[in-house]
């Protein structure tokens, strides 16, 4: 039974560290900060051999000065306020008006890109193997979208030799996508070629560890529907080698906690995706269109969709299938898909996040009755032989092996399951694990309030109010669970409590609210219950 017993405490240590691991994700998440100085980067873009098959990077890299006022390009919607540089056309910077970068400053949204030089964070575009920039012009400086639902903002540049680009960005109301279409109008007298690439460049954070090696996951990935939906580009990935995948459709990220950026290719064509590391720790994920062959008085085009914003399930759904598998709700994914849908519908009925994660866990409770019972009932029946497995204990003192035979004897002949008072609660365990995973990960709890002090159910209790009821409920819960008949089991759930109070004073509010519902003392006590 000794192994049985090392079974469980193994079960809970893996519950531990499971909690440990979030708190740590949650407390290494990376925000780009507000840009002040304001810097640029030129750089040269990789280039394609003749067959488009291998991607040719070169790494240099050149700090420029400020972006000069008279470049950018100011655009804003219901969800963005949005910098264009009319070199090249680039998205220096991207803030997300709906979401506030901290309740102390409410007014100051999130940056997701910026020209800031320690957090560079842009959406670039042009044309694979160049290296002369475009100086765009547009028809105005500022646009805003008014009454409309829909802004396009056009850009334009032409050669001396008749080769005109066209570039045209289109804002809708409540959406999170941008369309970037790209025109290109060959008025020359020669043949020309080019393939349009569209990258994400970011700059790597500076702290992106947390303790014993864990953190929120901050880098690249990819869709490629024909082999994977969701594969993570870590920025050591890129550094270890350069990606070149031909995939059709699917899409490239860089994602942080709570929100990402993807370029998602509208054509169904096959496209080329592809990584880059830049010197000063500057990383980039792109796709590269099909090669453009217009020869004179022709005309050519490519779209792409960008998406910037929260990693909110129904945008993301909408934006690009799989790109909803960013939100990282763990292994039991699909066990918490549901659970949110359940959270979501909740918090639509009652209108406070805080109070939806109460319900949710009683009725996680309350589908759980029943084996919650039987579990109970099947302790009770094992305290009933606990006289007969102490006097066994008695009889054949150190021998373990003859206590285990003489055990498994006892058992055979009352008709009794050693594990039926546990097995019940282990199948609990996935589902409670699973809400840890989508509370820590959902955007919709970032800021969210509950009660009085509770603003932020995405940060820990300030005064530590909730770690503490938790405690004490813990404290409560065990004395209305029969304890477990071995001293050193006995004496272990008396520290739980302390342990996980400990654990909670840094979690999420949100995580500290369901806790108390969780009976997760209670759980494991009635996991070793019975078991010498």
């Amino acid at each position: 039974m000794d192994t049985k017993r090392m079974v469980l405490y193994g079960a809970l240590f893996f519950i531990v560290m499971l909690l440990w691991t979030e708190w740590n994700k949650e407390h290494t998440t990376v925000t780009a900060a507000a840009p002040q100085a304001q810097d640029s980067v030129e750089q040269t873009i990789p280039t394609l051999t003749q067959d488009n098959e291998v991607i040719e990077v070169n790494h240099t890299l050149v700090a420029k000065p400020r972006i000069p006022d008279e470049r950018i390009i100011s655009i804003r919607t219901d969800l963005f306020n949005v910098k264009l540089d009319k070199k090249d056309g680039h998205i220096v910077q991207a803030d997300l008006l709906k979401f506030s970068d901290s309740l102390d400053e409410p007014s100051m949204p999130v940056n997701l890109f910026n020209f800031k030089t320690d957090t560079l964070y842009q959406a670039q575009i042009g044309i694979m193997g160049e290296t002369k920039n475009r100086l765009f012009t547009s028809e105005h400086d500022h646009y805003q979208l008014g009454h409309q639902d829909e802004l396009a903002v056009h850009l334009f540049w032409s050669s001396e030799d008749g080769l005109k680009i066209e570039r045209i960005y289109r804002f809708q109301r409540d959406q999170y996508q941008i369309e970037i279409e790209t025109r290109v109008h060959n008025q020359s007298s020669q043949p020309w070629s080019g393939q349009l690439y569209y990258q994400l460049l970011r700059k790597e954070p500076l702290d992106e560890g947390g303790s014993w090696g864990m953190s929120s996951y901050v880098g690249a990935s990819i869709s490629n529907p024909a082999n994977k939906r969701y594969e993570k580009i870590s920025f050591k990935d890129i550094r270890k080698r350069d990606l070149h995948k031909s995939v059709k459709q699917g899409w490239v990220a860089m994602q942080q906690h709570y929100f990402l950026s993807a370029f998602i290719p509208v054509e169904p064509a096959a496209n080329q995706f592809f990584s880059q590391h830049y010197a000063g720790d500057l990383y980039a994920i792109g796709v590269a269109s099909p090669k453009l062959s217009l020869q004179p008085e022709q005309s050519g085009h490519t779209t792409v969709r960008l998406f910037v914003g929260p990693k909110d399930a129904e945008q993301l759904e909408m934006a690009a299938p799989g790109l909803d598998l960013t939100i990282d709700y763990g292994w039991l994914w699909f066990i918490s898909v549901g659970l949110f849908w359940l959270l979501k519908h909740l918090y639509e009925y009652l209108g406070n996040w805080g109070w939806a994660i109460i319900s949710v866990t009683l009725l996680i409770k309350m589908a759980f009755y029943h084996l919650s019972a039987s579990s109970y009932r099947a302790m009770a029946r094992l305290r009933k032989f606990q006289p007969k497995i102490d006097a066994l204990k008695e009889r054949h003192g150190d021998d373990r092996q003859k206590f285990s035979q003489a055990m498994m004897e006892l058992y055979r002949k009352e008709k009794i399951n050693p594990l039926s008072g546990c097995l019940p609660m282990i199948i609990q365990i996935p589902v409670f694990i699973a809400l840890y995973w989508v509370l820590l990960a959902s955007v919709e709890l970032r800021q969210a309030p509950f009660i009085g002090w509770i603003q932020d159910l995405s940060a820990k209790d300030p005064f530590y109010v909730l770690p503490i009821l938790m405690g004490l409920s813990m404290v409560l819960q065990q004395r209305m669970t029969p304890a477990p008949p071995d001293p050193v089991q006995a004496k272990m759930m008396m520290v739980l409590p302390v342990v996980f109070t400990f654990l909670f004073l840094n979690f999420p509010s949100g995580l500290a609210i369901r806790a108390p519902s969780d009976n997760t003392s209670s759980t494991t006590a009635s996991m070793t219950t019975g078991l010498p």
